[in-house]
């Protein structure tokens, strides 16, 4: 399962790097994602991660409530819709 957790965080991070290079797609909450399966994948990964200052700063402070990850992940879904529809429109102008 650790193997599974580790293989979908690499997949993540690639996945954030090509929205480094495309403007129109995401790529933070992407890092996001293999920041969390990274730490399910590893114990001593998670406990640098936690002692981490940014993680600290921007995580830990905001995610005191369980609505807030409902957000987080209404959010994220909204981004990867508007991304996925942004390259869909733009791949069928481009054909024609």
């Amino acid at each position: 399962m650790k193997a599974g957790y580790f293989a979908l965080g690499v997949i993540f991070v690639l996945t954030a790097l090509v929205g480094l290079a495309i403007p129109i797609f995401p790529s933070s909450p992407f890092f996001l994602l293999a920041i969390a399966c990274f730490m399910k994948a590893s114990d001593r990964l998670a406990k640098k991660i936690r002692r981490n200052r940014l993680y600290r700063k921007f995580v830990m402070k905001r995610n005191n409530k369980p609505t807030g990850k409902y957000i987080a992940v209404g959010i994220f879904v909204c981004i990867v819709i508007a991304a996925a529809t942004a390259v869909l429109i733009l791949c069928l102008t481009l054909n024609n």
